[in-house]
C-alpha cells in the first residue's frame, strides 16, 4: 500500500521477475478420462456455478496456469485435487473427481512446466496432450479457508463489489520494483484520489481474487498476482460532522496473498 516515504520497497528479484514459494508437491500419477463415462468427473470449477450467483463465471480449464498457481486456486476454493493438462490448463476436483478417470503410463504426461521461485528455476510435469498430471491439493505453505464453507465465500466474492470501499480486482506486475502499489511508495502529503488507481492498468473478474484472508476468511485477499483494492480514508483531528474527505485524505490499499 502506500507509504508516508518516497523509499523502494524491497523484495526478492531474479532476472527481472519476482520469485514464488515453491510449491514443493508431488503427483500422485498421470490420468486420462474412461471413454466408458459420459460425464467428466473432473469438473470442480464448473460445479461453482451457482444460480443464485449468475454472473460467477469460472472457466474450466483455467488456462496459462503452472503447478504454482493452480495448487492455489484449487486450495482457495477447497477442492481435493488439482490437474495440469497441456502444459498449462489447471483443473479442480472434489474427493471423487478421479471416477472418470484411468491412471496411465507417466510417460503419455510429457509437457513439462517451469517457473522462477524462491529456490531458483523448478520444474514440474504438467500433463501431455488428453492428459493430465493430477496432485493432491495440499501444500505444507498454504492452507484451504478455515471457518467458512464454499457457499458462503463464493457468496462473498459474488456481493464484494457492494462493499462501500471496494474498487475491484487488479492485476499486479510480475516484474522487479514494479508492482502496482507495493514497490512505489509515494507520501500522503502527494496523494491524490485516483492516484492508486492509476497504476492498476487492468480491472480483472471478481472471481480471480478468490484468496481468503489468512486472520478472516470471511474476507478475500487478492488472487493470482491480483490485488483487491479498498479506498480507505486516513484519520483526522476534525470533531464531528466530519466532512467529505478531500483527495489528500484518500489512500488506496492492495491486499494479496503472495503467490
Amino acid at each position: 500500500m502506500a507509504n508516508e516515504n518516497s523509499e523502494k520497497c524491497v523484495e526478492p528479484c531474479a532476472n527481472g521477475s519476482i520469485p514464488r514459494d515453491d510449491p514443493q508437491v508431488f503427483p500422485i500419477g498421470c490420468f486420462v478420462f474412461d471413454g466408458s463415462y459420459i460425464n467428466d468427473s473432473f469438473n470442480g470449477l464448473t460445479t461453482l456455478k451457482n444460480p443464485n450467483n449468475p454472473s460467477l463465471t469460472f472457466p474450466d480449464p483455467y488456462k496459462d496456469q503452472d503447478v504454482g498457481y493452480c495448487s492455489k486456486l484449487c486450495i482457495d476454493f477447497m477442492f481435493s485435487y488439482f490437474g495440469m493438462g497441456n502444459g498449462s490448463d489447471c483443473r479442480c476436483g472434489d474427493q471423487n473427481a478421479l471416477q472418470s478417470y484411468i491412471k496411465v503410463d507417466d510417460k503419455k504426461c510429457n509437457i513439462p512446466c517451469n517457473f522462477l521461485t524462491d529456490k531458483g528455476n523448478v520444474t514440474y510435469p504438467c500433463g501431455g496432450k488428453g492428459a493430465y498430471t493430477i496432485y493432491k491439493a495440499e501444500r505444507s505453505d498454504y492452507v484451504p479457508p478455515t471457518n467458512i464453507t464454499l457457499e458462503e465465500k463464493l457468496n462473498i466474492i459474488y456481493n464484494i463489489d457492494n462493499e462501500p470501499h471496494y474498487e475491484g480486482c487488479f492485476e499486479d506486475n510480475k516484474n522487479c520494483g514494479q508492482r502496482i502499489l507495493g514497490n512505489k511508495c509515494e507520501s500522503l502529503e502527494t496523494m491524490t484520489v485516483n492516484g492508486c488507481i492509476d497504476y492498476c492498468r487492468r480491472l480483472k473478474s471478481s472471481v480471480d481474487c478468490s484468496a481468503s484472508c489468512l486472520g478472516n476468511s470471511s474476507q478475500i485477499c487478492g488472487g493470482e498476482w491480483t490485488l483487491s483494492i479498498y479506498e480507505i480514508s486516513t484519520p483526522t483531528n476534525t470533531p464531528l460532522p466530519l466532512t467529505p474527505p478531500s483527495n489528500k485524505d484518500i489512500i488506496r490499499v492492495g491486499l494479496a496473498i503472495t503467490y
